[in-house]
C-alpha cells in the first residue's frame, strides 16, 4: 500500500494514511455505504429482509405495505402506501443527493413496461447494443440459440486469437440471460470455455447473437392471476457433456403462474443414472423453493399451501417419496436427500409432468426452433412487438400437438381468391394436388389466406390447423401430416377438444363482447391456426356467417373471405382475479452519494 502523490511527508516514505471516512475506489467503501444506507431507512422504520439484504420492507397495516429495493445507489420503491412512499422519498432526501426518475421504466439495463394487465420486463436496449457492438445488428436470425447436434470436444478447433473479446462477449451475454432464460443453457455452454476459447466456441457465440437478433426484445411477462402458490419444475440431461459426462440440471420457480428463478447448471459429479441426476435437480430446485418461501413469509405475500414440485421422472420421484434404503442410491450425498425431509413434513409435494410439458427443458439441453416456442409459451416469455395488451392462455402449450390439417370437408374457410378454383377447392378430396393446390401457397395460386393474415402465414409453409365444428375429428393420411406429441390417437384428440373447448367457450364470449356481435349471428365458425415459421403467434380466425354456407357454385369471393380476424390469442384473453392496477407504480430513483 502507498500514500496517494503529495501525501508523502519528508523522511516519513514508510507509513501510510488512516482514513478517517472511506471515499470512492477502495473495496471497503460499497460495504460502508450500504452500512450508512441501512441505517437511514431503518431509522424510518424499515426492516431488512433476512432473506434478501438489498430488500427493505414495512407493513403499515394488514393492507398496505412499501418496498425498497437497493443496488448499490440503485433505488426502487413500490408497493400500495403512497402517503408512506411520498415519506419515505423526503427523508431521503434529507440525507442524501437522490434523482426522483419517477415511475420505474428503465433500471439497470432492464426495461419495465407496465399496464393494468401486468408487467413485461426485457433488455431490448441492452440486446441491441450486444448486436452493434459485434457488428451483428443485420445478421441473419436463426431458430434455436445452439445447434442440437453441437458436442464441444477438447481442442477440436483452432485456438481463438483474441480471448479478452470472447470473455467480454459472454459476460455480456450472461447478464441478458435476467431476462432471457432461453438462452441460458447455451450461455452456460460457451462460458466453460472462458479461459482457452477456440474458433468453435466463438462460432456458438455468434449463433447466439443471430437467436437474439431473432427477437431483441423478448422478455418476461407477469400478471396477477388470483394466487400466489409457489411450484418449482426441474430436469436434468443425464451424461450430456461429452467431456466429462456431467449432466446438466436446469430448474424454474413460478409464483402464481409467473417465472421469477431459473438456473442451467453442470452437476459437479458424475451422475451413474438418469435417476440419480433428476434426484439431483430435485435436491436444487428445493433449496431454491424453501428460499423463496422464507423471503415472501417476510414480505407476507405467500399463501399457507404446500409448494409443488414437478419432475418428469418417475424413479426420482420414487426416490424422494420413500425414505427407505436403495443399493443403487447409498452414494447420493446426505444433503441431497434434503428432498427427503421436505417431503414428509408436508412443506412439499411432488408431481410428475411429462417431458412435452416440461419447461425446464429448455434450460438442460439445445432444443429445435419449434420445440424452444412451445417452451417459451410455458415459461410466459413475451415478444415485445406484440400488441401491448397481454395475458395468459391456458390452452397454449395443448395446441401445439398436431403438425398438418384436421378434416376440413367443406373448405368453408380455405377457399381459394381464384374463382375458376373454389368449386374444385370445396369438392375435392385430400389428394397430393389439393394439398400443394390449398396449403403450399405457391405464387401461381394467390390465396386470400396470404392477403389477411400478413406476416403470420408465410409462403410455402404448411398451416397447423385445429379444428372441431360438431362432427368427428379425423386425420386424413396425408404425407404432410405428421404427429408432433408422443402418445396414441386419443391422446392428442382429448388435447384439440381442450384447446377447441377454450376457444368455443371463454374466448368466444369475449369476442363477441368485444366487438357486439351477440344476437347477430347465426353460424360463427372457429379456426385455430399456427404457422411454423412465427410459431408462437397463435391466430383466431372468426368466419362471421350471417346464412347457412350455400352450394360451391354461388359463393363468390367476397362472401369466402373472413368477417374476422383476430390475432394472438394470448393478447385478448382477459385476466382473472384482481389487476395490478390496484398498487401505483414502482418509483425509481438514483442516488449522487
Amino acid at each position: 500500500m502507498e500514500q496517494p502523490p503529495g501525501f508523502v511527508a519528508q523522511g516519513e516514505y514508510g507509513l501510510v494514511c488512516k482514513l478517517h471516512r472511506s471515499f470512492y475506489g477502495l473495496k471497503q467503501s460499497p460495504r460502508a455505504w450500504f452500512g450508512k444506507f441501512s441505517h437511514v431507512v431503518r431509522m424510518f422504520g424499515l426492516k431488512r429482509s433476512e432473506a434478501d439484504h438489498s430488500v427493505f420492507y414495512c407493513h403499515t397495516s394488514p393492507e398496505k405495505c412499501v418496498y425498497l429495493i437497493v443496488y448499490v445507489d440503485d433505488i426502487v420503491i413500490t408497493r400500495n402506501d403512497t402517503t408512506k412512499i411520498t415519506q419515505l422519498k423526503e427523508h431521503l432526501f434529507s440525507h442524501f443527493q437522490i434523482k426522483d426518475l419517477g415511475p420505474l421504466k428503465y433500471f439497470l439495463g432492464i426495461e419495465v413496461a407496465q399496464s393494468g394487465d401486468g408487467v413485461v420486463i426485457s433488455q431490448r436496449k441492452y440486446a441491441l447494443d450486444i448486436l452493434e457492438e459485434t457488428g451483428m445488428q443485420n445478421c441473419r436470425p436463426v431458430e434455436s440459440p445452439m445447434d442440437p447436434n453441437l458436442k464441444f470436444m477438447a481442442d477440436q478447433s483452432d485456438v481463438y486469437p483474441d480471448p479478452e473479446r470472447y470473455r467480454r462477449l459472454v459476460e455480456k451475454l450472461i447478464y441478458l440471460t435476467i431476462t432471457r432464460p432461453d438462452i441460458s443453457f447455451a450461455v452456460g455452454v460457451v462460458s466453460h470455455f472462458m479461459q482457452n476459447p477456440h474458433l468453435d466456441h466463438w462460432n456458438a457465440v455468434m449463433r447466439i447473437l443471430r437467436y437474439v437478433k431473432k427477437a431483441p426484445g423478448q422478455g418476461l411477462l407477469y400478471e396477477d392471476k388470483g394466487n400466489t402458490q409457489l411450484s418449482g419444475y426441474c430436469d436434468a440431461d443425464w451424461a450430456g457433456c461429452p467431456m466429462d459426462r456431467r449432466s446438466t440440471l436446469g430448474y424454474c420457480v413460478f409464483i402464481g403462474g409467473n417465472l421469477i428463478s431459473w438456473k442451467s447448471k453442470k452437476q459437479t459429479v458424475v451422475a451413474r443414472s438418469s435417476a440419480e441426476a433428476e434426484y439431483r435437480s430435485m435436491t436444487m430446485v428445493t433449496c431454491e423453493l424453501m428460499w423463496i418461501k422464507q423471503f415472501l413469509q417476510e414480505l407476507r405475500f405467500c399463501e399457507e399451501l404446500p409448494m409443488k414440485l414437478y419432475c418428469d421422472n418417475q424413479a426420482a420421484l420414487h426416490i424422494a417419496s420413500n425414505p427407505v434404503f436403495h443399493e443403487r442410491t447409498k452414494h447420493i450425498e446426505i444433503d441431497c436427500h434434503f428432498i427427503r425431509e421436505k417431503f414428509l413434513s408436508k412443506e412439499i409435494v411432488t408431481e410428475f409432468i411429462g417431458s412435452n410439458d416440461q419447461p425446464a427443458d429448455i434450460l438442460t439441453k439445445s432444443l429445435r426452433g419449434p420445440k424452444i416456442q412451445i417452451v417459451a409459451l410455458l415459461v410466459s416469455l413475451f415478444r415485445r412487438a406484440a400488441v401491448s395488451c397481454h395475458c395468459h392462455c391456458p390452452s397454449l402449450s395443448i395446441l401445439w400437438v398436431y403438425e398438418g390439417i384436421i378434416d376440413d370437408p367443406y373448405g368453408e374457410f380455405f377457399i381459394a381468391e381464384d374463382k375458376s378454383l373454389q368449386k374444385e377447392s370445396l369438392t375435392q378430396d385430400y389428394e397430393a394436388k389439393y394439398w400443394r393446390q390449398r396449403y403450399s401457397l405457391k405464387d401461381g395460386i394467390p390465396s386470400f389466406l396470404e392477403n389477411i393474415a400478413g406476416t403470420i402465414l408465410t409462403t410455402g409453409k404448411y398451416l397447423n390447423v385445429m379444428r372441431e365444428c360438431g362432427h368427428n375429428v379425423q386425420v386424413p393420411p396425408s404425407e404432410n401430416s405428421k404427429l408432433m406429441s408422443f402418445g396414441s390417437n386419443h391422446h392428442y384428440l382429448e388435447c384439440i377438444k381442450a384447446a377447441y373447448n377454450f376457444a368455443s367457450g371463454e374466448l368466444l364470449n369475449l369476442i363477441k363482447e368485444k366487438y357486439d356481435l351477440t344476437g347477430r349471428l347465426r353460424s360463427i365458425k372457429h379456426y385455430l391456426l399456427l404457422d411454423q415459421l412465427v410459431s408462437e403467434r397463435v391466430t383466431v380466425l372468426i368466419t362471421v356467417r350471417h346464412r347457412l354456407l350455400p352450394s360451391p357454385a354461388t359463393i363468390s369471393s367476397g362472401e369466402s373471405r373472413v368477417g374476422c380476424t383476430l390475432r394472438s390469442v394470448t393478447h385478448l384473453c382477459k385476466l382473472r382475479g384482481q389487476n395490478l392496477s390496484h398498487a401505483p407504480p414502482p418509483v425509481c430513483a438514483s442516488s449522487d452519494a
